[in-house]
This record gives C-alpha cells, structure tokens and sequence, in this order.
C-alpha cells in the first residue's frame, strides 16, 4: 500500500469532481458495500464496520487487494481462502461480414453465483445532450432503465459441452458501440423481407440459434415472489404471464424481425416507451452484423421533427414515415416484420394501427402507465396497459438501482446508510448543482457532507408540486435543528413565499430559506435568501428546470429516503430504488389510478392514502390548494409508510412479477419458439409450471428446462 499525496484545489479554489478512489488493482471499482460483502464472505465471522471500510476506501492510503484491506482493520484471510469467483459475461468474437468461414461455437454463459451481484457489461450509447437520458459511469447502465432489469445470477446449469461448429454467427461484442442510424423506408422492407426468409430456414433448427442469456437475473428469490403472488382469483391471467418473463432467460441469435412504432402527445415521455421496448427486445434477440437493422424503430415525421435527439441517439436504426400521422407502408405479408409493437398507443398512432394489419404480422400496443383503452376500432392485435395494477403488464425496473436497494438494506444503522447515500453526491456531474449545494471548494465540501450526522438532502421530481414538497419536508424535519438541502427537477420556479408560508415554516423551527434557481439557458444561478422572523435552522432550496439523467438517478441515489416523482419514468426509478413515494398525480384518470395501484400495491392503508391524495393536484379545482394541516398529514403519512418498510418491500416484490422489460423480451422470444419444433415439449413444461404455480420449485424447474435447450447445453 502507498500513500496518495494531498488533494489540490483546482483553479478557482475548487478542486475537481469526483474524489480520488485509493481502491486500486484488484479492488478497482469497488464501492463500500461490495468490499464489506467481500471481507465477509472471504472471512468467516468477520463483521467489518462500514465507517471502518468507507475511511479506507476515500482515505489516504492506496489498497490494491482485498488481503492489503483486511489487514488493515486486523483482519487476515484464511490461508486456503481462494478468490471469491465474480462470473464475467462470455463475449463471442466478432465475426467478420466479409468472412466466408465458420464461426466459432459461442460458449454459454458461466455459472458460478456471485457473492456480490455483479453488473453486466451493457451496450454503450452514443454520447447524449446534457438533457437527455445518459448512462451512469457508476452503474455501468444502458440508455434506459428497462434494458438493465435483470443482473447475473442463473439456476444452476448442467456441465457444458462443446458446441458443433456450425453454429451461426455469434453476436458481436456487447460493448460495440452502434450508432442509431435512419433507415430509408425501402431498406426497411428490404431486410425485413430478407429477415423472414432467413429465419424460416433458422427455426427448423431452433438449438443453435439459442443461448443463455448472459447477465439473467431469475433467481430463488424472484421465483419465491411469482408463487407468492399467485392466488386463485389471479391465476389464469399471472402464471402466463410469469410464463412469458422466464423465457427471458435465453437469447435468439438469428434474424429477429421486429418493427417497434412509438410516437409522441406530450412530448420525449412518451418516444421513451418506444425506445425502452426496443432495448428490451435487443437483451433477448442480441445484436449480431446479419441482425442489426432487425429491430427497428418506426416514427412519424412530425415527431422525429420535434424531438430527433431521442432517435438519433437511441442506439437503434429508425425509419421516419411522412406526416404527422403516417399510415403503414405497403408491404407484403411475407416480407413485413414478424412483429409490431406499438408503445405507446396514442390518438396519433392509430392510423397506423389500422393499416398495419395488411402486413400479416403479429401486432400488440401498450397504454402509458394504468391507461385503460381499447385497441382502435379495426386495429388488428392485443392491447396491454402497462402499470402496477391487477391485469397490467408491469413497469421498467432499473438494474442499477435495485442493487443500490440491495447495498442499503445490506447496511446496518440510519447513519451508516445516510453516509453511503450521500457518497453518490461525488458523482454528480452539473456544475451549477454542484455549485448549489456546495458553494465552495466542492470535492472536501461533498466529502464532509457525507460523513456528517447532520447532513439531510431530499429530491423530488415534479411537475407543479415543488413548494408543495418543501414544506412537507418541511414537516418530515420538524423538531430538528440539521439544515436541510431540498433539490427539485420541475419546469416551473419556485413560488415565492408568502407571509403564511413564512410563519408556518417559522412555526416549524425554519429560520431561513435559501432559494437558489438553477436554469438550462446558461445563465448564472439566481440566489436568495428569505427570512421567516423565527429561529432554528436554514432550508436550501434548490430548483433546476432540467436535469440530465445520469445526474438524475445520482440524486435518486443520494437523497433521504423520502422523494417525490411524476409520471411514469421517475417514479419507476424511485420504486427500483425503494424510496418511500409522495406521488404528485396530475387530475388526469390514469394518474390517479397508477397512484392508487402504487400506494395499494405497497400496502399502504387507506388513510395515509387519502393523506397523500389530498397535497395532489387532483383535487385543486375541487376546492382551495392544501394547507399546512394537509402537508403535516402527508408528513405522517410518509414517515408511516416508511418506518413499516412499505415501499421497499413492494420494490422487491414488483420487481420479480411486473418487470415490463423481462416481459417485453420473454414474450416475443416464446412467440419465435412456438413457431419451431420445440414448441410440442415447450408447451408440455409449461402446463406442468402452470399445474404447481404456488411453489417456487416450479419455476426453477422450467427455467432450467428452458437453459439446456441451447445445443451444447446439457
């Protein structure tokens, strides 16, 4: 071990974001929590102290392996202790398009568990405006939550043997950075002819054009929480449906043609379900040369016109149709895409809905979020309604975040877990949010703030509810002295404060507020300071009309437990996390009832949810806006709901049974292989799963059916 030398302040007095990591070699990339879950699977009754573990990872001294830290802390590993195996994902080697020799055998996928869930290397995307949806450095995420929703960790398999080699074509290496590419509608159709009759002749010989999935996250745990949730009012529609989602533990290799079309109401919210079903699609058809224009976007011109950032750096080729409401392009029933999903189902789409039956494809289309509606009259296909509740296919659940859930309930003591949170402010990349918290020398000021008992940060995502959540924080914090930081995505300023507001927040121990507004335009933050005429502490209240997305999932991760979200993304984000949610719903129908399958589905009892209710915008034509008795109401109500760990055992929960993404990707691959010579078999497996739904062994059993199909697996 070594000594770093002392940290240098950049120009300006500020030393540069983020702090230097002193875990180096074998320990690169390690967080706090994974080297605790070392130290203690490695040694047998060890039970290190997180302070203990995070001092040495941000202090001065470099480790380079775990033998060096344990030391350190007076530990020693068991001399006949081997290395705790972290499975790597198996990569194919990439094949040549000009190469007229066969491909090599793709081997599957390791088996070994991890101690420490261990990320999937993902798909790299194209570098992003600051406003758009980037990738966490921290999480190694996709573009998209949806396409992370599950980690390692398969059943275990049988031994492997070697595969013929006259497999197809492996997929190229995941980490092959593809460019989103527009496609004429003419090479549309094209390949999506040449697609179809390939893949005739590649079902015939379905075993090797089949693997593992790499990064499969079905384990005992999800396998417990489907027979669980199987009743028998809910059985008929939830086992296949579970059904759909174990298939999500292998891959199709061959040609996938598969058209995604997504339009736009209200703007990028909804191109993102478009884009997050394509991600989804690509984690069970992977990318090879002979595929990649297979699963392909489809738009209207209108939209990509409005919003061509989200195409243009999907990942994905994209084919733009003229006008604002374009109809299907004609196209023969043998040479269309297998598959059509339209995401998400819109007045603007259901033109195309109605033409696109001439086709001959299998077409489905998704609501938003807890949206009940109708396929359009003489639309061919299945319509699902996405969300939490009874008969809904699910949401997107982001992998990055679920493991963050998991590494805090890993933590013991409030404290502890306060510290670990706010290491994640480290990250954050916005310099004028930086600058926001943090006024001077930001890296130390961080670094202090983390370690702090007194330090409190909470985040909300909004639309027109930001007041609304500071004074319920406002509430939450009552009758203690720490100063607290509240940071708010929402397009609209802060209101400013009125005589009422001020006496109440003087009432609740709020001497003064610090009003900072950070904008997207460039300009300088504009600050002020409010005094209520009280004493006591000072709130930092801190809005920003825009916030990358990275940054965003950083705040996520930082913030007190306590959060508000709007809408579908963040509030999927937050529950993938384990936040306790005050859910701003907006008066529209669908908001309300995914708020009441949100706070239902937790558990949550009736009068907390009206509590909460009553600060929404639902009500706000109804009567006067919510008052200090409804805000100090809504403080209990959250403050219930997470002392009885409501929403973080319902994350745990949905994230097994209502993963939109497994779903998306199960079910599309069932659809390819029931049009095989294993669908006899397949079928037989799944009447047998079905027969024993509410016992988890079940599950487990047609899993591991499912991953000895691949030829070479045993």
């Amino acid at each position: 071990m070594r000594t770093l030398p002392p940290l240098r302040a950049a120009a300006g007095g500020s030393a540069s974001l983020p702090v230097q990591r002193v875990f180096q070699g074998d320990l690169n990339g390690y967080d706090t929590a994974r080297a605790m879950q070392e130290l203690k699977a490695r040694i047998p009754g060890a039970t290190p102290k997180w302070s203990v573990v995070n001092a040495a990872r941000t202090g001065a001294t470099v480790y380079g392996d775990l033998g060096a830290l344990a030391s350190s802390m007076g530990l020693q590993l068991p001399q006949q202790a081997g290395a705790v195996a972290v499975p790597e994902v198996v990569r194919a080697p990439e094949v040549a398009p000009t190469s007229s020799a066969p491909a090599p055998a793709f081997p599957a996928s390791p088996v070994s568990t991890p101690t420490v869930p261990a990320r999937p290397a993902r798909r790299p995307v194209p570098a992003r405006k600051p406003a758009e949806h980037t990738a966490t450095t921290e999480q190694q995420q996709s573009s998209s939550a949806v396409t992370q929703q599950q980690e390692p960790s398969v059943p275990e398999r049988a031994p492997v043997r070697p595969a013929p080699t006259t497999l197809p074509p492996a997929p190229v290496v995941e980490q092959q950075h593809w460019a989103a590419e527009q496609i004429p509608a003419a090479d549309f159709a094209a390949n999506s002819a040449q697609a179809r009759g390939e893949l005739e002749k590649e079902r015939s010989e379905p075993r090797r054009y089949l693997r593992r999935r790499p990064g499969s996250r079905l384990n005992d745990e999800v396998f417990q929480q489907m027979a669980r949730s199987v009743t028998i009012v809910n059985r008929a529609k939830a086992v296949p449906h579970f059904i759909d989602q174990l298939y999500s533990c292998l891959q199709w290799t061959g040609r996938a043609p598969i058209a995604v079309f997504t339009h736009e109401a209200q703007g990028k919210g909804d191109l993102m379900l478009g884009i997050k079903t394509a991600d989804a699609l690509r984690e069970n058809f992977p990318r090879t040369e002979a595929n990649k224009n297979d699963i392909a976007l489809l738009t209207a011109g209108a939209a990509h016109q409005k919003q061509p950032g989200v195409f243009e750096e999907s990942g994905h080729p994209f084919t733009v149709l003229d006008g604002a409401t374009p109809a299907a392009p004609d196209l023969g029933r043998n040479q269309a895409p297998t598959h059509v999903v339209v995401a998400p189902q819109l007045a603007a789409t259901k033109k195309f809905q109605r033409s696109v039956g001439k086709w001959g494809s299998k077409t489905s289309a998704m609501t938003e979020y807890s949206k009940q509606e109708d396929m359009p009259p003489g639309a061919d296909g299945t319509g699902y309604t996405t969300g939490l509740g009874t008969g809904e296919v699910g949401i997107t659940f982001d992998a990055g975040l679920r493991a963050y859930k998991r590494q805090q309930d890993e933590i013991g003591g409030e404290e502890e877990k306060r510290t670990a949170r706010l290491e994640n402010l480290q990250a954050l990349k916005s310099k004028d949010l930086l600058t926001a918290l943090f006024p001077e020398d930001q890296e130390r000021a961080a670094k202090a703030y983390a370690t702090a008992a007194t330090s409190r940060l909470y985040f909300a995502y909004s639309n027109k509810s930001a007041l609304r959540f500071a004074l319920t924080v406002a509430e939450v914090e009552n009758g203690k002295t720490n100063d607290v930081h509240v940071v708010q995505s929402s397009p609209n300023p802060m209101p400013e404060l009125d005589g009422t507001a001020k006496r109440e927040l003087a009432g609740l121990g709020v001497a003064k507020v610090r009003l900072v507004q950070v904008t997207s335009n460039g300009q300088a933050p504009a600050i002020t300071s409010v005094d209520t005429g009280g004493p006591g502490k000072t709130m930092h209240w801190i809005t920003t009309d825009r916030v990358p997305h990275d940054d965003m999932l950083t705040l996520i991760k930082a913030s007190e437990p306590i959060v508000m979200t709007t809408g579908n993304q963040s509030t999927s984000e937050a529950l993938s996390a384990g936040k306790t949610i005050m859910y701003e719903s907006i008066g529209m129908e669908q908001s309300k009832a995914f708020r009441q399958s949100l706070y239902a589905g937790a558990g949550v009892k009736k009068p907390d949810i009206d509590s909460l209710a009553a600060v929404s915008r639902d009500y706000d034509k109804a009567g006067a806006p919510p008052g200090q008795p409804e805000f100090k109401a809504a403080a209990a109500a959250l403050q219930n709901m997470q002392e009885e760990g409501r929403m973080g055992a319902f994350s745990d929960r949905a994230s097994a049974t209502k993963d939109l993404g497994r779903w998306v990707g199960g079910q599309h691959l069932r659809d390819y292989l029931m049009g095989t010579p294993l669908a006899s078999e397949l079928r037989s497996k799944e009447a047998e799963l079905t027969s024993g739904a509410r016992e988890a062994a079940s599950y487990k059993r047609f899993v591991d059916h499912l991953l000895g199909l691949p030829e070479g697996a045993e």
